[in-house]
């Protein structure tokens, strides 16, 4: 084939809009490096599905069923591959904070088994290209995963029928591309019907839950790269400790943390030095440490600013009140008048607060969408801090116009404070104020402890509807095999 005809065949000739980008062209390939192994298996559940599809629908020979099952299932077959090849690369960078964990992992397989002594590293490294076997993917990941990350433990048993299934039926890739094996034995002689309809709903299932899998492991590598825990726990294991620790009532003389050592320890296996450290990690933890009765200060907001940040909120939106009528009727000389109210307020601030001050409310207001990580917002506070000292004196109060008399600034600073559990310098303002009468502040203090844990109950309550949905799939299938 000429040069040519083969950029007119490939590339499509003038119509471009058909033009398929591979290799590290295109929006999903990062710049010099290979496309994740996640698009290539897209590609391939996508082909099973849609050739299930003409499948179904059409009536020609050459896409009979008879015909198309070989590819259907090879497709599947190595998208499963793909996607388990990822997860493994994924756990590897996930690894890198557990090396404590997985080296106590290891030690205990030397300890039952010496004969493995110097030939078991904590964390096997596999080359992918002459790896197919499904089998010794699923087995490794299912032996690594919990021991880098207790959520996997909930997530693998909803798997596992779905790709022991696969691997048993074709454990290296062979059993959908040659009707036999190098030595002469028929493929699939023991399973010589496939039910299509059960093989859709089944593949349907396994690739949702494997979109799941990659969504939790992507938000762990973000968790990780920000998050300082004791090193064989996750963020998602202090959440779930410190709610235990909720449920315990404070005692003089009986600490919390007394009070729930032997339940804690118990149930999630801890030593005592992992119980106290434990203990430490979510003491200094402002998200966490309400289930230990602990009252937050911020960094450097106190009692006294955060009232003259009330005061010149409410000053304002009483201003902003009266001149609401400009919307329908524009009355410039009370805009003029708002303009300069809002000045004079300004100035209460710049006046009354340092910059110190004015940056961490600032940085708190820009934390209310972030995860809740102390470690994000030590950072932001941090960086607030920097550019606030940076400014001269006009940057500096346009920079407080800017957040201060934004809209649901003061609900924002005020709900990231209960957070916080910062009572101590914003209960006096919601009881000035009578905040408690106010419709939003009941929502936001009933919000304000939860959203600390919204990332941990969505994995739980996602878990629990895949094992509704699981159930349900199997109950449909009525097997918990490929074939009829």
């Amino acid at each position: 084939m000429n040069q040519r005809i083969e950029n007119d065949t490939f590339s499509g000739g003038e119509t471009t809009h058909l033009n398929a980008t591979v290799g590290n062209n295109g929006s999903f390939a990062p710049e010099g490096e290979a496309r994740s192994n996640t698009d290539y298996a897209l590609g391939f559940s996508s082909a099973a599905l849609e050739l299930i599809r003409a499948a179904k629908e059409s009536s020609e020979l050459r896409t009979h069923l008879d015909f198309l099952v070989y590819p259907i299932c090879f497709n599947m077959r190595h998208a499963v591959e793909l996607r388990l090849k990822k997860w493994w690369k994924d756990l590897g960078v996930l690894g890198l904070k557990r090396e404590v964990k997985l080296k106590q992992h290891r030690d205990t397989k030397v300890a039952k088994d010496r004969s493995l002594r110097g030939k078991v590293e904590p964390f096997p490294t596999i080359d992918e290209a002459s790896t197919h076997d499904l089998s010794k993917l699923w087995d490794l990941v299912t032996e690594y995963a919990p021991v880098i990350d207790s959520r996997f433990s909930k997530l693998l048993p909803l798997l596992a029928p779905y790709i022991q299934d696969i691997a048993d039926i074709d454990p290296t890739g062979q059993t959908f591309r040659y009707p036999a094996s190098n030595d002469s034995q028929i493929h699939l002689a023991e399973t010589p019907l496939i039910n299509i309809e059960i093989l859709e709903l089944r593949f349907t299932m396994l690739f949702k839950l494997f979109d799941f899998q990659d969504q939790i492991t992507q938000d762990m590598k973000y968790e990780y790269s920000w998050v300082n825990t004791p090193n064989q726990l996750s963020y998602h294991d202090l959440q779930s400790i410190s709610l235990v620790l909720a449920e315990y009532e404070y005692q003089e003389g009986n600490p919390i943390a007394v009070q729930a050592k032997e339940v804690i320890r118990d149930r999630y296996g801890l030593s005592a030095g992992l119980y106290s450290k434990t203990i430490d990690a979510i003491k200094c933890n402002h998200y966490l440490n309400h289930g230990l009765n602990i009252i937050n200060k911020p960094k450097h907001l106190n009692a006294e600013a955060i009232g003259i940040i009330f005061e010149v909120y409410f000053d304002y939106k009483h201003s902003e009140t009266e001149t609401e009528t400009r919307i329908y009727k524009p009355n410039f000389e009370k805009m003029v008048q708002e303009i300069k109210k809002q000045g004079e307020l300004r100035e209460r601030i710049f006046g009354g607060l340092t910059r110190e001050q004015i940056a961490e409310s600032t940085a708190l207001l820009d934390c209310y969408s972030e995860s809740k990580y102390m470690e994000i917002y030590d950072q932001i506070v941090e960086e607030h801090i920097i550019d606030v000292n940076r400014m001269d004196e006009a940057e500096f109060k346009a920079y407080i116009s800017k957040y201060f008399f934004g809209s649901m600034m003061l609900e924002k600073l005020s709900l990231m404070l209960l957070q916080m559990n910062g009572l101590d310098v914003i209960q006096p303002q919601i009881e000035r104020y009578r905040l408690i009468d106010i419709s939003w502040y009941k929502s936001f203090q009933d919000r304000a402890f939860n959203r600390c844990y919204d990332e941990f109950y969505h994995f739980e309550y996602s878990i629990k509807q895949f094992q509704a949905e699981v159930i349900s799939v199997l109950s449909q299938v009525k097997s918990e095999r490929l074939d009829i």
